[in-house]
């Protein structure tokens, strides 16, 4: 689960002359790839990003969707749950990691998760996250 703690510093998008100081500032305009399987985390995940000033894509709450959308889809960054429907997301880390492009897991597997080696520098995070964390981490890998 994700938690909003009602800061509404990730709500909306400050004027003008105070982006550069913004801490979500680098997600303005960014195509975020967002797979996870739990209806209500995309829809949180969904507003977050969206009141950040990023573009979602997808979302994807499938392994065969996911891998459609890094296909077809121009994407600066994405979140994965580790776990979809009994599905490891790795596939989809595997061809972003191929064309490039930077993303987080998202789960809550806790210390059980074992990345694979080739992942081991993506970040984690763990469920349940506030909303604040959630685009902080994502912030710091946005290209």
């Amino acid at each position: 689960m994700l938690l909003n703690t009602h800061d509404p510093s990730h709500r909306r998008v400050p004027p003008q002359s105070d982006i550069a100081q913004w801490p979500y500032a680098k997600l303005e305009g960014a195509r975020i790839l967002v797979v996870e399987d739990e209806a209500m985390l995309v829809l949180e995940i969904e507003s977050a990003l969206e009141d950040a000033g990023a573009e979602v894509v997808g979302p994807c709450m499938n392994l065969r969707q996911a891998l459609q959308e890094v296909q077809d889809r121009e994407i600066d960054a994405a979140i994965l749950d580790v776990n979809l429907h009994g599905e490891d997301v790795f596939p989809v880390a595997e061809r972003l990691f191929t064309r490039g492009i930077p993303f987080l897991f998202h789960t809550a597997h806790g210390e059980r998760m074992e990345l694979r080696a080739r992942f081991e520098n993506a970040p984690v995070c763990r469920k349940p996250i506030l909303v604040e964390d959630l685009l902080t981490e994502l912030a710091g890998i946005v290209p």
